[in-house]
């Protein structure tokens, strides 16, 4: 289990709010890799600035789906949204993008990229697509 699952099981405990993870049935879980730490402040954010004044209302969605020899990353909540050009430079998407740079940059080929969208009709959608493959053992 990814470290940022064990803090969505805590804060589900905290705030009471929903989630789900959801894996396409073509990705193999256990032979898949996404680079380390990632996710983690994005799901946090999710849970932070999205449910947690939803209380049982809230909810989080994690989606993993192939397209083509890619992967699609998405983490979805219901809260209250997001306007994208007052928190561009938020601390956590700062962060979150210094990582995806250094992946970007360390690994070559790849070309992972964070987009972030207004959920309809309430909420925020983030989704990563992950230009690098699937690693197959």
């Amino acid at each position: 289990m990814a470290a940022w699952e064990t803090y969505l099981k805590l804060e589900q405990l905290r705030f009471g709010f929903n989630y789900i993870i959801s894996v396409a049935d073509d990705i193999n879980g256990y032979e898949t890799e996404i680079p380390s730490l990632l996710l983690q402040l994005l799901v946090e954010n999710a849970i932070k600035d999205g449910v947690s004044a939803l209380q049982k209302n809230g909810r989080i969605s994690v989606n993993y789906i192939r397209k083509q020899n890619d992967m699609m990353v998405s983490v979805t909540d219901n809260g209250g949204g997001f306007i994208v050009a007052e928190n561009i430079n938020g601390f956590g998407l700062k962060l979150t993008r210094a990582r995806i740079k250094l992946v970007n940059d360390l690994a070559n080929g790849q070309a992972i990229n964070l987009e972030i969208k207004v959920n309809t009709p309430s909420g925020t959608l983030l989704s990563l697509p992950l230009k690098i493959g699937f690693y197959e053992y």
